[in-house]
């Protein structure tokens, strides 16, 4: 991800066509200032799971 560029947006532009997209987050993004934000703002996606992360993954 470029430097600079929103999470949120580029998850909404690249995969709003998808059926089923898996979004990890882990607690700090809770506790941050974004709190219940985290999981809204991506209305006009298919289905979104959550998992709770300890260590990043990249699946590809």
């Amino acid at each position: 991800m470029e430097k600079g560029m929103d999470r949120k947006r580029l998850i909404n532009e690249y995969l709003v066509g998808a059926d089923l997209t898996l979004i990890g987050f882990h607690e700090g993004m809770i506790r941050s200032d974004y709190g219940i934000e985290t999981f809204g703002g991506y209305d006009k996606m298919g289905n979104v799971l959550f998992v709770n992360t300890l260590n990043s993954r990249f699946i590809k």
